[in-house]
């Protein structure tokens, strides 16, 4: 009754200073074992993406919001964005996940992007900032064996080390005679904390 009563006070605050709330009811399509009773609602933009995998995301932290001509939105282990200068249903997400290895609690991380059309590219080029400064940048040919194909692809490293990701993807063509031509540029930003 006394925590009952506590989060009734809390409500009644946070609806008197303006913050809105999703409740969502145990037991309800949205909730999930382990996550927040107050999932916020997934974006109709990335609807598709989550339903795939809707555990790995974890609940919607919050709305999504403009950035950089296109939309995001955070979840409790990772972050979604649209890049509509890359195609007009480009989607890049990430989440963290931790598995047991060695004897010990690892961290992973996932990063998926699909789809470019009507672009096609031979090859992408993936950028990893790590706490702030490059760390490396991975390619993956259009090939499925690789995991990526012309319109889209994913990657995904074991034994992450915990800090702030920023993940961009940038398709690019090859020729003999003029080398890599990368027109469409980088997606926009993906940011994994934990």
């Amino acid at each position: 009754m006394m925590i009952q009563r506590k989060v009734a006070t809390l409500l009644v605050s946070l609806v008197a200073a303006g913050v809105a709330a999703v409740a969502v009811a145990p037991g309800s399509a949205s909730a999930q074992p382990g996550w927040p009773a107050s999932c916020y609602p997934v974006s109709p933009l990335f609807q598709g993406r989550y339903n795939q995998n809707p555990d790995r995301y974890g609940c919607a932290a919050g709305w999504d919001f403009a950035r950089d001509g296109g939309y995001v939105q955070d979840f409790a282990y990772g972050q979604m964005a649209t890049s509509p200068r890359q195609g007009a249903s480009m989607i890049t997400s990430a989440y963290h996940f931790t598995y047991w290895a060695d004897g010990g609690l690892r961290h992973g991380l996932t990063l998926r992007w699909s789809t470019s059309s009507p672009f096609n590219y031979d090859k992408w080029l993936v950028r990893i900032d790590y706490n702030g400064s490059y760390a490396w940048q991975p390619e993956c040919e259009a090939w499925p064996i690789w995991g990526c194909d012309r319109y889209s692809g994913g990657m995904t490293w074991t034994g992450v080390s915990p800090g702030l990701y920023r993940f961009v993807v940038k398709g690019c063509d090859y020729n003999a005679w003029d080398g890599a031509t990368c027109n469409e540029g980088w997606t926009n930003p993906i940011w994994i904390w934990f």
